[in-house]
């Protein structure tokens, strides 16, 4: 399939952790299309994770929560990426429902990718996630390999942040009274489904190893996670840095 000189579209409605590993994806799919247009409809409360990718032209949010929580909701959203051009191309990386029916309903010449099954029959080209023998990284990557793309070397998963996020940082870091000799290690403990939580006792046995060698330790997260830091920080007997919720 010709990626090159199109608008594409990428639908994706997952999480923080899963958003992240698309930005190999990312990477790939633009050394296969450079001079396409490249849009990635996202999870609104993620925005600014992907606002300074550069393998991304365009991001579209979608407020699963809220005003776009409904079919009318969706199809809102599907007004508003044709309405910015119509897409020749819409790649859907997840099968569930909402982003499968939202990929089908933009109507673009080709709808390829993951989907529900019940949008399966409106679909293209329709490429299997390999759950099984693959990485999550590498299982979207192959949605490319699926679609004739050959070339899938890539840097890895990545942020980009902008100036002012990275001045932020080390104002941050210099009122805890870190210096460019110091060595970070960070901890990201939460996650939106209990069962995938590792035991507060074991990140603190481990935060409290590396912080016994001389590295200094810093939790992040968002303000949400903090009832999960809490228990760790409490039953650390070395000193972590808590960034968590502070951005």
């Amino acid at each position: 399939m010709e990626l090159d000189y199109k608008r594409i579209v990428v639908t994706f409605l997952m999480h923080l952790g899963d958003v992240i590993l698309t930005t190999p994806f990312l990477e790939v799919l633009r050394k296969a299309a450079p001079h396409s247009h490249i849009t990635y409809v996202i999870d609104e409360k993620l925005q600014q994770v992907m606002e300074y990718n550069p393998n991304i032209d365009e991001l579209i949010v979608v407020d699963k929560k809220g005003r776009h929580n409904s079919i009318s909701g969706l199809n809102e959203v599907a007004r508003e990426i044709n309405a910015k051009g119509k897409p020749d191309i819409v790649i859907n990386l997840h099968p569930n429902e909402r982003t499968s029916y939202l990929a089908w309903k933009i109507h673009a010449p080709i709808t390829t990718g993951m989907s529900h099954f019940l949008f399966r029959p409106f679909m293209t080209k329709y490429t299997r996630l390999d759950r099984k023998t693959r990485h999550a990284v590498d299982m979207y990557i192959n949605v490319l390999e699926q679609l004739g793309v050959t070339d899938t070397s890539n840097s890895g998963l990545h942020i980009e942040t902008c100036e002012e996020w990275r001045r932020q940082a080390q104002e941050f870091y210099g009122t805890h009274g870190l210096t460019d000799t110091d060595i970070l290690i960070g901890f990201n403990i939460g996650s939106a489904v209990p069962e995938k939580r590792w035991p507060a006792e074991r990140f603190a046995h481990v935060a409290d190893y590396f912080g016994r060698l001389g590295y200094k330790t810093i939790f992040f997260g968002g303000s949400m996670d903090l009832e999960m830091v809490q228990p760790v920080v409490e039953q650390m007997e070395t000193k972590p840095i808590v960034a968590t919720g502070k951005f």
